[in-house]
């Protein structure tokens, strides 16, 4: 990639046109397909091997002083912060967003969309429906969230010994729909 970026000059070509050359290397989301490369999550010691150049474009690009600020935290460490937290999590918000498939179906826009996040079908439910279900944490991944402590969702879910790095969103996020899955 460093290779490819200086080859092509992208850095000056990028400001010959106007512009300035912007690069990152993002950790991925941890849900929908992502979920799946789970056993290859980026972890400590992988930062260290990012290369110097990609290094200092992704702490520019996010304004950071080192990369762990972007990168989050071990498993590990968030099991050990989560383990005894009785908090539950409303996703209901004031001014949602809602993501509406070819079939009509809605889910939230908290995590992809699956069908433990299926708020209705707008043809057949209507949206007052679809609505009230987003309000009343109708499906099971929002019902879940509003009723089940993150102290649970860590011990059934969570890998206590895992150096994989995750923002605590995310890795909620992902505990969520790892617990759903099991349900």
């Amino acid at each position: 990639m460093v290779d490819l970026i200086n080859e092509k000059e992208l850095e000056r070509r990028c400001l010959e046109a106007g512009g300035e050359f912007k690069c990152f290397v993002h950790p991925g989301s941890c849900d929908g397909e992502n979920a799946k490369l789970y056993d290859i999550r980026i972890t400590p010691d992988d930062l260290e091997k990012i290369p110097p150049q990609l290094r200092d474009y992704t702490l520019d690009y996010f304004n950071i002083g080192k990369l762990s600020e972007f990168y989050g935290s071990t498993e590990k460490k968030l099991c050990e912060e989560l383990w005894n937290d009785s908090g539950v999590h409303n996703f209901i918000e004031e001014s949602p967003v809602f993501y509406i498939d070819g079939s009509f179906d809605v889910f939230p826009n908290i995590t992809a969309p699956t069908e433990a996040w299926r708020l209705g079908n707008l043809k057949q439910d209507g949206a007052e429906s679809v609505i009230g279900n987003y309000l009343s944490n109708r499906s099971l991944g929002q019902h879940t969230a509003a009723s089940v402590p993150v102290s649970e969702l860590v011990r059934e879910c969570g890998d206590p010994d895992s150096l994989r790095l995750f923002d605590k969103g995310d890795y909620l996020i992902y505990l969520l729909n790892k617990y759903t899955q099991k349900q």
